[in-house]
Protein backbone atom coordinates (compact mmCIF):
# COMPACT_ATOMS: atom_id res chain seq x y z
CA UNK A 1 0.00 0.00 0.00
CA UNK A 2 1.71 3.37 -1.09
CA UNK A 3 0.74 6.97 -0.08
CA UNK A 4 -1.73 7.49 -3.10
CA UNK A 5 -3.91 4.90 -1.96
CA UNK A 6 -3.25 6.10 1.72
CA UNK A 7 -4.65 9.56 0.94
CA UNK A 8 -7.34 8.33 -1.23
CA UNK A 9 -8.56 6.44 1.59
CA UNK A 10 -7.93 9.26 4.18
CA UNK A 11 -10.28 11.45 1.56
CA UNK A 12 -13.12 9.18 1.67
CA UNK A 13 -13.98 8.97 4.94
CA UNK A 14 -16.30 11.94 6.18
CA UNK A 15 -15.89 14.27 8.91
CA UNK A 16 -18.59 12.79 10.89
CA UNK A 17 -16.59 8.88 11.51
CA UNK A 18 -13.31 10.89 12.56
CA UNK A 19 -14.97 13.39 15.26
CA UNK A 20 -16.90 10.40 16.40
CA UNK A 21 -13.54 8.29 16.47
CA UNK A 22 -11.81 11.34 18.64
CA UNK A 23 -14.36 11.86 20.98
CA UNK A 24 -14.39 8.13 21.61
CA UNK A 25 -13.39 6.78 25.12
CA UNK A 26 -12.95 3.47 26.26
CA UNK A 27 -14.45 2.38 29.12
CA UNK A 28 -12.63 2.15 32.37
CA UNK A 29 -11.60 -2.27 32.86
CA UNK A 30 -10.08 -3.44 35.97
CA UNK A 31 -6.18 -4.30 35.91
CA UNK A 32 -6.46 -7.35 36.90
CA UNK A 33 -8.58 -8.21 34.30
CA UNK A 34 -6.54 -6.81 31.52
CA UNK A 35 -3.33 -8.64 33.54
CA UNK A 36 -4.98 -12.20 33.54
CA UNK A 37 -6.07 -11.44 29.76
CA UNK A 38 -2.57 -10.79 28.37
CA UNK A 39 -0.92 -13.49 31.41
CA UNK A 40 -3.30 -16.12 29.37
CA UNK A 41 -2.23 -14.72 25.90
CA UNK A 42 1.36 -13.90 26.67
CA UNK A 43 2.31 -17.20 28.18
CA UNK A 44 5.56 -18.77 26.13
CA UNK A 45 4.65 -20.45 22.99
CA UNK A 46 0.69 -20.73 24.28
CA UNK A 47 -2.04 -19.21 23.06
CA UNK A 48 -1.04 -18.44 19.57
CA UNK A 49 -4.59 -17.29 19.08
CA UNK A 50 -7.33 -16.72 21.24
CA UNK A 51 -11.02 -17.10 20.31
CA UNK A 52 -13.93 -15.11 23.08
CA UNK A 53 -17.39 -16.39 22.66
CA UNK A 54 -20.34 -15.22 25.49
CA UNK A 55 -23.90 -15.97 24.48
CA UNK A 56 -24.23 -13.20 21.82
CA UNK A 57 -21.02 -12.80 19.75
CA UNK A 58 -17.43 -14.32 18.96
CA UNK A 59 -14.20 -12.52 18.81
CA UNK A 60 -10.94 -14.06 17.90
CA UNK A 61 -7.59 -11.78 18.44
CA UNK A 62 -4.43 -12.76 16.34
CA UNK A 63 -2.25 -10.13 17.39
CA UNK A 64 -1.58 -9.07 21.23
CA UNK A 65 -0.07 -5.58 20.27
CA UNK A 66 -2.81 -3.08 20.64
CA UNK A 67 -4.08 -5.39 23.80
CA UNK A 68 -0.27 -5.06 25.40
CA UNK A 69 -0.35 -0.86 23.85
CA UNK A 70 -3.77 -0.31 25.88
CA UNK A 71 -2.25 -1.75 28.67
CA UNK A 72 0.38 0.72 29.05
CA UNK A 73 -1.67 3.68 28.81
CA UNK A 74 -3.25 2.36 31.93
CA UNK A 75 -2.98 4.47 34.60
CA UNK A 76 -2.60 1.13 36.55
CA UNK A 77 -0.11 -0.01 34.07
CA UNK A 78 2.86 -0.56 36.22
CA UNK A 79 5.54 -2.32 33.88
CA UNK A 80 5.47 -4.97 36.60
CA UNK A 81 7.87 -7.19 34.92
CA UNK A 82 11.39 -6.69 36.24
CA UNK A 83 12.34 -8.82 39.38
CA UNK A 84 15.60 -6.84 41.04
CA UNK A 85 15.41 -5.19 44.39
CA UNK A 86 12.56 -3.58 45.43
CA UNK A 87 10.84 -4.17 42.42
CA UNK A 88 10.70 -8.10 43.64
CA UNK A 89 9.52 -7.16 46.65
CA UNK A 90 6.40 -5.45 44.81
CA UNK A 91 6.02 -8.45 42.53
CA UNK A 92 5.79 -10.80 46.23
CA UNK A 93 3.10 -10.26 48.95
CA UNK A 94 3.39 -11.32 52.20
CA UNK A 95 -0.08 -11.10 53.47
CA UNK A 96 -2.53 -13.72 53.48
CA UNK A 97 -4.55 -15.16 50.63
CA UNK A 98 -7.52 -13.27 50.09
CA UNK A 99 -10.52 -13.98 47.30
CA UNK A 100 -11.98 -11.66 44.80
CA UNK A 101 -14.83 -11.95 42.40
CA UNK A 102 -17.96 -13.90 42.93
CA UNK A 103 -17.15 -17.92 42.95
CA UNK A 104 -18.25 -19.55 39.76
CA UNK A 105 -20.31 -23.06 40.85
CA UNK A 106 -19.63 -26.63 39.53
CA UNK A 107 -22.72 -26.85 37.99
CA UNK A 108 -22.31 -23.26 35.74
CA UNK A 109 -19.22 -24.39 34.87
CA UNK A 110 -20.33 -28.39 33.93
CA UNK A 111 -23.21 -26.53 32.18
CA UNK A 112 -21.63 -24.19 30.24
CA UNK A 113 -18.59 -27.19 29.38
CA UNK A 114 -21.11 -29.33 27.93
CA UNK A 115 -23.02 -27.28 26.31
CA UNK A 116 -19.90 -25.68 24.32
CA UNK A 117 -17.84 -28.48 24.35
CA UNK A 118 -17.75 -29.00 20.55
CA UNK A 119 -17.55 -25.39 19.53
CA UNK A 120 -14.32 -25.48 22.11
CA UNK A 121 -12.90 -28.95 20.21
CA UNK A 122 -13.60 -26.77 16.90
CA UNK A 123 -11.32 -24.24 17.29
CA UNK A 124 -8.44 -26.31 19.54
CA UNK A 125 -8.55 -28.97 16.57
CA UNK A 126 -8.00 -26.31 14.70
CA UNK A 127 -4.95 -24.94 16.01
CA UNK A 128 -3.43 -28.24 16.14
CA UNK A 129 -3.17 -29.53 12.38
CA UNK A 130 -3.52 -33.09 12.26
CA UNK A 131 -4.15 -34.23 15.53
CA UNK A 132 -5.95 -37.57 16.40
CA UNK A 133 -7.81 -38.58 19.12
CA UNK A 134 -10.69 -37.31 21.27
CA UNK A 135 -10.56 -33.78 22.72
CA UNK A 136 -12.14 -33.52 25.97
CA UNK A 137 -12.98 -30.72 28.15
CA UNK A 138 -12.58 -30.35 31.87
CA UNK A 139 -15.54 -29.37 33.89
CA UNK A 140 -13.62 -28.36 37.22
CA UNK A 141 -11.01 -26.22 36.99
CA UNK A 142 -8.94 -23.87 38.63
CA UNK A 143 -8.12 -19.86 39.27
CA UNK A 144 -5.26 -18.27 39.17
CA UNK A 145 -3.19 -16.52 42.71
CA UNK A 146 -1.56 -13.38 42.10
CA UNK A 147 1.51 -12.73 44.14
CA UNK A 148 1.33 -9.24 44.21
CA UNK A 149 -1.20 -9.28 46.76
CA UNK A 150 -2.10 -13.19 47.32
CA UNK A 151 -5.74 -12.41 45.70
CA UNK A 152 -7.22 -15.52 43.33
CA UNK A 153 -9.71 -14.40 41.37
CA UNK A 154 -12.95 -16.58 42.00
CA UNK A 155 -14.67 -15.56 38.57
CA UNK A 156 -11.77 -16.54 36.07
CA UNK A 157 -11.51 -20.07 36.13
CA UNK A 158 -9.64 -22.09 33.54
CA UNK A 159 -10.56 -25.35 32.44
CA UNK A 160 -7.56 -27.93 30.35
CA UNK A 161 -8.56 -29.12 26.94
CA UNK A 162 -6.82 -32.46 26.39
CA UNK A 163 -6.18 -35.33 24.41
CA UNK A 164 -5.39 -38.67 26.26
CA UNK A 165 -2.61 -37.28 28.81
CA UNK A 166 -1.41 -34.28 27.07
CA UNK A 167 -3.21 -30.24 27.32
CA UNK A 168 -3.48 -29.20 23.77
CA UNK A 169 -5.42 -26.12 24.84
CA UNK A 170 -7.50 -24.20 27.79
CA UNK A 171 -10.91 -22.44 28.30
CA UNK A 172 -10.88 -20.17 30.55
CA UNK A 173 -14.58 -19.01 31.83
CA UNK A 174 -15.24 -15.72 33.50
CA UNK A 175 -17.52 -13.51 34.54
CA UNK A 176 -18.27 -9.99 34.32
CA UNK A 177 -21.59 -8.42 35.89
CA UNK A 178 -23.16 -11.77 36.33
CA UNK A 179 -22.70 -12.49 32.90
CA UNK A 180 -20.75 -16.17 32.31
CA UNK A 181 -18.68 -16.06 29.25
CA UNK A 182 -15.71 -18.06 28.05
CA UNK A 183 -12.17 -17.71 25.72
CA UNK A 184 -10.75 -20.45 24.28
CA UNK A 185 -6.68 -20.56 23.82
CA UNK A 186 -4.59 -22.95 21.65
CA UNK A 187 -1.89 -23.33 19.44
CA UNK A 188 2.05 -23.22 20.30
CA UNK A 189 4.21 -25.71 22.46
CA UNK A 190 3.85 -24.12 25.88
CA UNK A 191 0.89 -26.53 26.56
CA UNK A 192 3.64 -29.08 26.73
CA UNK A 193 4.98 -27.44 29.79
CA UNK A 194 1.83 -27.53 31.90
CA UNK A 195 1.25 -30.71 30.60
CA UNK A 196 5.32 -31.70 31.93
CA UNK A 197 4.05 -29.59 35.52
CA UNK A 198 1.51 -32.40 36.34
CA UNK A 199 3.10 -35.24 35.44
CA UNK A 200 6.41 -34.46 37.24
CA UNK A 201 4.83 -33.72 40.60
CA UNK A 202 5.58 -36.28 42.77
CA UNK A 203 1.54 -36.34 43.62
CA UNK A 204 0.33 -34.57 40.54
CA UNK A 205 -0.70 -31.58 42.07
CA UNK A 206 0.46 -27.92 41.20
CA UNK A 207 -0.56 -24.59 41.96
CA UNK A 208 -1.23 -22.20 39.56
CA UNK A 209 0.23 -18.34 40.17
CA UNK A 210 0.55 -15.23 38.06
CA UNK A 211 3.56 -13.00 39.14
CA UNK A 212 3.33 -9.32 38.18
CA UNK A 213 1.69 -8.36 34.76
CA UNK A 214 3.26 -10.99 32.34
CA UNK A 215 5.03 -13.36 33.98
CA UNK A 216 3.01 -17.09 34.75
CA UNK A 217 4.37 -20.22 36.88
CA UNK A 218 3.20 -23.55 37.93
CA UNK A 219 4.86 -24.61 41.17
CA UNK A 220 4.51 -28.36 41.98
CA UNK A 221 3.95 -29.96 45.10
CA UNK A 222 7.93 -30.73 45.95
CA UNK A 223 8.13 -26.72 45.64
CA UNK A 224 9.39 -27.74 41.71
CA UNK A 225 8.67 -24.27 39.59
CA UNK A 226 7.77 -24.54 35.66
CA UNK A 227 8.62 -21.46 34.23
CA UNK A 228 5.82 -20.37 31.61
CA UNK A 229 6.57 -17.21 30.75
CA UNK A 230 10.32 -16.39 31.26
CA UNK A 231 11.84 -14.99 34.56
CA UNK A 232 9.46 -16.03 36.63
CA UNK A 233 11.86 -19.18 38.40
CA UNK A 234 14.43 -15.95 39.30
CA UNK A 235 11.50 -14.03 41.20
CA UNK A 236 11.50 -17.39 43.45
CA UNK A 237 15.04 -17.78 44.25
CA UNK A 238 15.85 -18.25 47.56
CA UNK A 239 12.60 -18.39 48.61
CA UNK A 240 11.53 -21.46 50.67
CA UNK A 241 8.32 -24.00 50.72
CA UNK A 242 6.02 -22.30 47.57
CA UNK A 243 4.03 -25.23 47.48
CA UNK A 244 2.87 -24.30 51.14
CA UNK A 245 3.29 -20.40 50.77
CA UNK A 246 1.08 -20.39 47.59
CA UNK A 247 -1.18 -23.39 47.11
CA UNK A 248 -4.90 -22.90 47.81
CA UNK A 249 -8.03 -24.75 47.09
CA UNK A 250 -9.09 -22.99 44.61
CA UNK A 251 -5.57 -22.45 42.40
CA UNK A 252 -4.18 -25.90 42.93
CA UNK A 253 -5.30 -28.81 40.63
CA UNK A 254 -4.68 -32.27 39.75
CA UNK A 255 -4.65 -33.53 36.22
CA UNK A 256 -4.76 -36.83 37.22
CA UNK A 257 -7.67 -36.39 39.63
CA UNK A 258 -9.68 -35.01 37.43
CA UNK A 259 -9.49 -37.58 35.08
CA UNK A 260 -10.18 -40.40 37.35
CA UNK A 261 -13.33 -38.71 38.76
CA UNK A 262 -14.77 -38.33 34.88
CA UNK A 263 -14.63 -33.86 35.63
CA UNK A 264 -14.70 -33.77 31.90
CA UNK A 265 -17.03 -33.95 28.81
CA UNK A 266 -15.69 -35.07 25.79
CA UNK A 267 -16.84 -32.95 22.06
CA UNK A 268 -18.35 -35.08 19.64
CA UNK A 269 -16.19 -36.36 16.57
Amino acid sequence: MNERYLNEALESIDSGRIDSALSYRKPKIRFSVIATAAALVMAAGIGAFVFARNGSETVRTDSIGECLNDMEKSPDFDGGVTAGGSEKEKLLSDTPIAYTGTEITPEQIRELAEREKNIIAQYVRSENKGLEGEICIASEGYSYLQTSDNTVALDFVTLPVFTGDRIIGEAVVYSVDGKLSYSVSAGGTGWEKKTEAFANSPDGRVCFVYIGTLKEAVIASDNSVFDLREGACDVFEGIPDLFERYSDAHNTYSFKEMKESGHYVTADR
